[in-house]
C-alpha cells in the first residue's frame, strides 16, 4: 500500500462547503448563506458546468 504522509483526507462534505464558497460571490441577488445546502451545492454545480462550457 502506497504511504500517503502529508497528505490531508478530504471528505466529499469539505469538498462541497469549499466550492460553494468559491462560488457565493459569483451568485448575484441571491442571499445565498440562506439557501438550503441542496440548492448552495446545485448552483455551484451549474456554475462550474457553466463555466467549463466557456
Amino acid at each position: 500500500m502506497a504511504r500517503t504522509q502529508g497528505i490531508q483526507p478530504v471528505t466529499l462534505s469539505d469538498l462541497i462547503h469549499d466550492l460553494i464558497s468559491e462560488a457565493e460571490p459569483l451568485v448575484e441577488g441571491v442571499d445565498y448563506r440562506s439557501l438550503p445546502d441542496k440548492d448552495k451545492a446545485l448552483l455551484t454545480a451549474a456554475y462550474i458546468l457553466e463555466d467549463d462550457s466557456e
